[in-house]
């Protein structure tokens, strides 16, 4: 992930994606507007793998110092995300491997993510990008300078939820993004692209799907008749 800023002009070229959709879903979104957003914890109990994966968003980081420390912490980054998939590739065969008989390009990545944002209750922030495809769900980091010393209280003692504890485990997990744009090399044939949104859920309870009516998300899609 990265944040540009700039006092000169980048222009930034992301490629069209390609959402499968059953027919009557697509013919809802580009009517009303309508279509569903659902939460990682949904897809952890999909029952197959071609939609579903039981450890979405979750993994382990793993961290290195200079100093000689290695610590692990398990987790999961998105208990309070919401996710919408979509694919590099538009093909036949994965139409037929998702079971589904149509597809929507989403021809403006960026104003797509930030019209949905502003639709959903409660949202604070959105990410989008390429999966991260690996054999094995761990993310290894360099935080240094660190040493052992570093979780010690006053005391001599390590103290687990301290403040110097609590503070090296939110540099390492940072955002959480890594977790959550995190797919097994099985997975890869899928080629996604990821939208994610975040939201306050110290005042907004999520849900395992939401259906929003988003009418401002048509303009940047149409259907595939390809």
């Amino acid at each position: 992930m990265f944040n540009l800023q700039s006092t000169k002009l980048i222009n930034i070229s992301l490629p069209s994606l390609y959402r499968y959709m059953d027919k009557k879903y697509s013919d809802l979104f580009f009517k009303h507007g309508i279509i569903r957003i659902s939460s990682f914890d949904r897809f952890r109990k999909y029952p197959d793998e071609i939609r579903g994966d039981t450890n979405e968003g979750g993994g382990i980081y793993e961290t290195f110092s200079n100093e000689g420390t290695q610590n692990l912490i398990m987790t999961n980054t998105s208990q309070n995300a919401y996710m919408l998939c979509s694919s590099l590739h538009f093909s036949n065969d994965l139409m037929n491997e998702f079971k589904v008989d149509s597809c929507v390009r989403i021809k403006d990545p960026i104003s797509f993510v930030n019209a949905i944002l502003n639709a959903i209750p409660g949202t604070n922030e959105a990410f989008l990008g390429f999966c991260n495809y690996k054999d094995y769900r761990v993310i290894s980091k360099i935080i240094s300078p660190f040493s052992d010393l570093d979780d010690l209280s006053d005391r001599g003692t390590v103290t687990i939820g301290g403040p110097n504890f609590n503070a090296r485990v939110q540099e390492t997990i940072g955002n959480g993004m890594d977790l959550m744009f995190l797919k097994e090399i099985k997975y890869q044939t899928q080629n996604e692209f990821r939208f994610v949104w975040k939201i306050d859920n110290r005042y907004f309870e999520m849900e395992d799907f939401i259906d929003i009516k988003c009418k401002e998300a048509i303009q940047y899609c149409e259907i595939v008749n390809d």
